[in-house]
């Protein structure tokens, strides 16, 4: 079996896909598939990803012929990843070079169903920020047999980019994103939590997360801010 699938959604990213695809093909890690769901781009990301499908052999694209969202595409992506574990890329972003092979031998040494990890904050005037607060929110909850409380979920957990999951595990809780244009994450993620009977933190920086819009970012956050209160 294959130790890692990656699910890519794409959709209008041709500036900073191979960005992101380059990340994910030079990971240091070797025993991945890359699954790539182009939802009917405008421009030349599907190009883009039928160039780098003949280059590497790991790479799997599928063309939807009806945008629909990520939330679907993502869902595509669990039903056909044939690896162990799954993590989740967004197209504008990027992996650090050993991100997979750190996250799975994180998940597999602990038999977890999801591991948290850190990522790096990209600003478009060029400052990076890490986000120390997110692991070590976590920390504290980790050894409990679920996180089925709400107060519990903190809202940055909703980042599932940030996770790599056993693919058994959410094929059994047939966990899924919902159809919706925005926030498909969310659902997915508190549903994940709240099944996982083994969580683990790795401290890394593994992810590289591209903010193009600051105050887009803040509303969103103070969004599930709210959300996770209520």
């Amino acid at each position: 079996m294959t130790k890692v699938s990656v699910i890519i959604p794409v959709y209008n990213v041709e500036p900073y896909l191979k960005r992101g695809l380059d990340s994910v093909i030079n990971q240091t890690l070797s025993d991945i598939e890359i699954i790539c769901v182009d939802d009917c781009s405008t421009d030349n990301s599907l190009q883009i990803l039928r160039e780098y499908e003949q280059k590497d052999s790991r790479i799997k694209v599928i063309a939807q012929e009806v945008n629909k969202s990520q939330g679907v595409a993502r869902n595509l992506g669990i039903e056909i990843a044939a690896g162990e574990y799954i993590m989740f890329l967004d197209p504008d972003d990027w992996y650090e070079l050993d991100a997979c092979e750190k996250a799975y031998n994180q998940i597999s040494k602990n038999n977890n169903d999801v591991v948290f990890f850190n990522y790096y904050e990209h600003y478009q005037d060029g400052r990076i920020k890490t986000n120390p607060n997110y692991t070590k929110q976590i920390k504290p909850l980790v050894g409990k047999s679920s996180l089925n409380n709400q107060e519990d979920f903190i809202p940055h957990k909703s980042l599932t980019w940030t996770k790599i999951y056993n693919t058994k595990f959410l094929r059994d809780n047939n966990c899924k994103y919902t159809e919706t244009r925005q926030s498909q994450d969310i659902p997915f993620s508190v549903q994940t939590v709240c099944y996982a009977k083994s969580i683990s933190v790795l401290d890394e920086v593994l992810y590289n997360y591209s903010i193009f819009d600051e105050k887009k970012n803040k509303l969103r956050k103070g969004i599930l801010s709210t959300r996770t209160k209520k």
